[in-house]
């Protein structure tokens, strides 16, 4: 599932790497920059996205690639620049206009007092075979996020408005915890998304208030050697979308699992 890559990376344990303390700041800024990067590719059963299916079946699998470069030390925090692509494995010219997707990041993480991770970004989300009339640049997102790593489980709080098309936003609280044992680490997830837009998934219609979904994940990432991993996740989510703006026949549940490999400093 594509979540947000910034709380993704605080969530998984990157973002405590890419962000120092307020009262590190005297001491980073001396420090030179340091370039690290994330590469991945992967194969899921298919793409659902905050609890949204977005293939027409459950059945179509997808292929996605993230690239990924940060800038740590800059100032008391890291700058984030992403590439992030989905694209169907099957009915590919059927799809709604989503066969193929590519999402442009960037973000700036720092870590508060408190041991609080704040990253802010924007993302745009781009569609080139999108359907006869609507824009390819489906989506522009400005996010703010925040988490609290510790030792038990690890509280967060994603914003993410929708400024040009939809006209709203997703507001996500999520808990994690990764339990390591050597070369594995075992991470469970919990995320629960309520949102509201003015133009509900690019039609006429609002959307008010309402529980977007709930979604549970499980992944597991086997560290290989030089920087290498492997990665296994299995999701579930449930959509709560009122029934008035779900198409007939829409799924309320999704499941879907991923194989991932790919590499990261």
């Amino acid at each position: 599932m594509r979540t947000s890559l910034f709380l993704a990376l605080l969530l998984s344990g990157s973002g405590s790497a890419l962000a120092q303390s307020a009262a590190e700041v005297s001491r980073t800024a001396r420090e030179p920059v340091f370039v690290g990067y994330q590469v991945e590719t992967a194969v899921a059963s298919t793409y659902v996205f905050r609890g949204i299916p977005q293939y027409l079946s459950l059945s179509d699998p997808s292929s996605q690639t993230t690239a990924l470069i940060h800038l740590d030390h800059v100032g008391p925090g890291s700058i984030i620049a992403s590439v992030w692509n989905a694209t169907a494995l099957r009915n590919f010219s059927s799809q709604p206009g989503n066969a193929i997707e590519f999402d442009l990041s960037a973000a700036y993480s720092v870590r508060l007092a408190h041991r609080v991770d704040l990253t802010v970004g924007y993302t745009a989300f781009l569609y080139p075979k999108q359907t006869a009339g609507a824009p390819v640049d489906g989506v522009h997102e400005v996010g703010i996020s925040a988490a609290y790593p510790n030792g038990f489980i690890t509280p967060s709080i994603g914003v993410y408005a929708e400024v040009v098309r939809q006209l709203g936003a997703y507001v996500v609280l999520g808990g994690t915890h990764d339990f390591v044992r050597r070369w594995l680490t075992i991470t469970p997830q919990a995320d629960l998304g309520v949102a509201a837009y003015q133009q509900y998934l690019g039609t006429n219609h609002a959307a008010p208030l309402h529980l977007n979904d709930v979604t549970v994940a499980l992944n597991a990432k086997a560290s290989l050697p030089r920087s290498f991993y492997i990665s296994l996740k299995a999701s579930y989510s449930y959509r709560g979308t009122p029934a008035e703006l779900m198409q007939p026949g829409t799924e309320r549940n999704s499941a879907y699992a991923m194989l991932a490999v790919g590499a990261a400093r």
